[in-house]
């Protein structure tokens, strides 16, 4: 056997498709996931004719459509774009939701900053270079921004993005091009055309986000074995052996551990001790969604756009925004139905998953009544839990990193991928996985 691929989250599956694209037979090729299903965090669910996600809500082109995965796939026609409302964006401010300003312009005429902030913004471009490779995110934006940047911009949508909480993010892993444009260019007002800080397209399936997971299971075929939880790794020779807990064993010459820190660090503490505990030592966030159906007729005009974020100063409650599914992709509400989602937990709350649902669908229906004035019954109500759901990227994490790739130096055939370990996010997670396949390629 050529490779076995441990792990059926989108970057195994992605890692496996670019082995096959280079030439891999599939006789020797082998992807073993542990759960029933393929996937990971992605996972598209149907019920009473809503269409709603229970991991990632959209993904994100950057001009690629995932590294030219979906065209190789053959499923461009089933992509779905938002219509141009959902550029509109909320946020918590005073009670009530502020329009998310939008490029230098919004910044400047925003209710959401002082007068104060705003002329606080000339400033960054004479803010000097900051020398801590391993600078909190929290720290980054009050030094170059100032701190109403910080709680009121910054704070909701390090939320947004990883559930996290600006103390506890590393600037340079989580937010790469901004810690960029700063080292290279001095400022990031300055460096932030010249690093590429664009942001993307988002985009989803007619059949939701699984439909990229099928399309590779699809293209992978028998190279696929879903229900293999393994226990054991081993040396084999030049190669690894794979031990099922039910003991069925598999060898290969190589061996991709695209599996999550806590069961990749399982697996390696017979390989490499101080590699185990690296990858132990990555936390993890869990997260909830409240998903929530109304009557369009019932909804006040404030629930359009992409949705809204609610920055810790702002909260009254454990939610951190809502989004408007259906607004974004209408075809996951039947007709006449407003489909909408709200995340809860994160790093700003740790316990949220020992609270009765129940009390999270309260939480969230006092919010919307707050913000938005909706105070409908919900024609349809879905709750859903990610435990250990997200990374957290801490201070120190690509430090970290680098010492994970000088102790893979020793195990010649050994990858390790996915989310826990850079490029939080869907694209990113498929590109490192393609970088690493194509790297192995002839």
């Amino acid at each position: 056997m050529n490779t076995i691929v441990l792990g059926g989250g989108i970057s195994g599956l992605a890692y496996a498709h670019a082995l096959l694209q280079g030439g891999t037979p599939m006789d020797e090729l082998l992807l073993l996931e542990a759960a029933p299903r393929l996937g990971g965090l992605i996972e598209t669910c149907l019920a009473e004719g809503y269409q709603f996600e229970c991991g990632p809500e959209t993904f994100v082109d950057d001009g690629s459509l995932l590294d030219g995965l979906v065209a190789e796939l053959g499923i461009e026609a089933q992509v779905q774009r938002p219509p141009a409302s959902a550029k509109l964006r909320w946020l918590a401010h005073g009670g009530r939701l502020e329009p998310l300003p939008m490029g230098p312009g919004g910044l400047f005429r925003t209710p959401i900053l002082s007068f104060g902030a705003k002329l606080r913004l000339f400033g960054e471009p004479f803010v000097r270079r900051g020398k801590d490779p391993q600078e909190d995110f929290a720290s980054f934006i009050a030094r170059r921004f100032g701190p109403q940047v910080l709680d009121r911009l910054a704070d909701p949508f390090a939320s947004g993005v990883y559930a996290g909480v600006p103390e506890q993010m590393e600037t340079q892993a989580c937010f790469p091009k901004l810690f960029e444009a700063e080292q290279k260019h001095g400022s990031v007002l300055r460096g932030a055309r010249k690093v590429g800080m664009k942001p993307g397209k988002i985009f989803s399936f007619d059949q939701g986000n699984a439909q990229l997971v099928e399309a590779l299971a699809q293209a992978l075929g028998p190279c696929v074995h879903t229900g293999f939880r393994a226990v054991s790794l081993q040396r084999d020779g030049s190669g690894y052996q794979v031990q099922a807990e039910d003991g069925r064993r598999f060898a290969a010459e190589r061996l991709a551990l695209a599996l999550p820190a806590g069961p990749a660090s399982r697996l390696l503490q017979t390989l490499s001790p101080d590699l185990a505990e690296l990858t132990a030592s990555i936390p993890f966030v869990s997260v909830s969604s409240v998903h929530l159906a109304y009557r369009e007729s019932d909804l006040p005009p404030e629930i359009q756009g992409f949705g809204f974020l609610i920055p810790r100063k702002e909260a009254t409650n454990q939610i951190l925004g809502v989004l408007y599914s259906s607004r974004l992709f209408p075809s996951r509400a039947p007709e006449g139905m407003v489909l909408l989602r709200a995340l809860l937990g994160g790093a700003r709350n740790p316990g949220i998953q020992s609270q009765p649902d129940q009390a999270l669908v309260a939480q969230v229906r006092d919010t919307l009544s707050q913000l938005t004035g909706l105070r409908a019954e919900p024609a349809f109500v879905h709750v859903s839990h990610r435990r250990r759901a997200l990374p957290l990227y801490q201070p120190g994490h690509s430090a970290k990193l680098a010492t994970m790739a000088k102790a893979l130096q020793a195990f010649t055939g050994l990858d390790l991928l996915g989310l826990s370990y850079l490029r939080s996010s869907v694209a990113g997670c498929v590109r490192e996985a393609r970088r690493l396949a194509r790297s192995h390629a002839g």
